[in-house]
Formats: C-alpha cells, sequence, structure tokens
C-alpha cells in the first residue's frame, strides 16, 4: 500500500516538475561526453567495487564523474565524498525523496550524459534521476515515468528459488555489469550527430 502511494506521489511530482523545467534534450556520445553523472543502487554491504571500475573506466577516458548510490538501509556506512553521494534511508522522506536542497543542486549543476546503472525500480534515485540537468539519460527500461532519453533494454535472466543472499547480490552484479557494458557499447558505436 504505501509503495503503491509513494509511486503516485512521485507521479504527481513528475507532472509538476515537467510543467516548470523545460528539458532540451540531444543525444550525447561518449566521445562528446566531457561530465557524468552515475546513479546506482548499492546492497546492504555497500561494496563498491563494481561502481568503482565504472568510474576508472570514466576518469581514464578523460570525463568529470559524480556519482550517487541508494542503500536500502536506515544509515549508509560509506560516508559521501566531494563527487561520490550515497543516499540512505535517513537521507530521504516518507514518499522516498531525498531532501529539496540536493534536488536543488542537481538541477543547478550542468551533465552532459547521465547513466543510471539500476537493474530494479529504485524511487530515490528515480528522483534524482529527474532533477539532474544532463543532455542525455541513459539507462535500463524499468521505469513508467520515461526518465530516460536512451534506453537499453536488457533481457530478464530467471532467477531460482533457492537461491542464496550471496548468490542474488552476486547475481545483481552481472546484471549491473552487463547492462554498463551494453551502454557503454552503444555509446561508443552510435556517433551523435550536429556535436
Amino acid at each position: 500500500m504505501f509503495n503503491y502511494l509513494r509511486r503516485k506521489v512521485f507521479a504527481y511530482h513528475v507532472k509538476q516538475f515537467n510543467k516548470r523545467v523545460e528539458c532540451n534534450k540531444k543525444y550525447v556520445d561518449y566521445e562528446h561526453a566531457r561530465s557524468v553523472l552515475v546513479l546506482y543502487e548499492s546492497e546492504p554491504t555497500e561494496n563498491r567495487n563494481f561502481i568503482s571500475e565504472v568510474i576508472r573506466t570514466l576518469t581514464s577516458d578523460g570525463k568529470r564523474v559524480s556519482v550517487y548510490g541508494f542503500v536500502s538501509k536506515k544509515m549508509a556506512i560509506s560516508s559521501s565524498t566531494n563527487k561520490f553521494t550515497m543516499l540512505d534511508l535517513k537521507s530521504v522522506n516518507f514518499f522516498y525523496q531525498p531532501n529539496e536542497s540536493l534536488l536543488q543542486l542537481l538541477e543547478e549543476d550542468q551533465f552532459d550524459l547521465v547513466i543510471d546503472l539500476t537493474i530494479n525500480y529504485c524511487q530515490p534515485l528515480q528522483y534524482v534521476l529527474l532533477h539532474t540537468n544532463a543532455a542525455c539519460k541513459v539507462g535500463g527500461a524499468i521505469s513508467e515515468f520515461a526518465l530516460i532519453d536512451f534506453a537499453v533494454k536488457m533481457p530478464k535472466k530467471e532467477v531460482v528459488e533457492d537461491d542464496k543472499l550471496d548468490s542474488s547480490v552476486q547475481f545483481l552484479y552481472e546484471e549491473e555489469k552487463e547492462l554498463w557494458r551494453e551502454i557503454l557499447h552503444y555509446l561508443k558505436s552510435i556517433t551523435a550527430a550536429n556535436q
């Protein structure tokens, strides 16, 4: 019941945001992207190995990288750093909306590209995705709110019922890695016109 209510509130928020903010969208390929925001959902142990690998790849290619993660527990173990922000249940309200000052900062900053690596619907990161001022938003096709400009649809793999928690977390990492590989492939293969 609460998730239904949260989605309804988010749908209303999206509608109000779209009335207030005019979005100028264009496809940005990998070569022309100078600033990149990466979104991902962390698991409870907050293992950053995969996301660190993504950051290394982007920074080694000369990109300015910022990261927003979300972990669904009361308080994140990892502290936020200059370009890395970890959201947790304490940093969002009942409707899973991050505080207004964070959303305002996202609207004021400018990114060429947002890469959304979330596999499942993650409402706090949907707010971040909505409010991010970016020319192009790329990710998996996971939301009915159409916040992604270029969606990479991943085939859903079947999960075995008797999987243990460790293997389901590993399964999530494998899906994120596959999504990252697919996004990177398309961003590097499709060249933007009129750059």
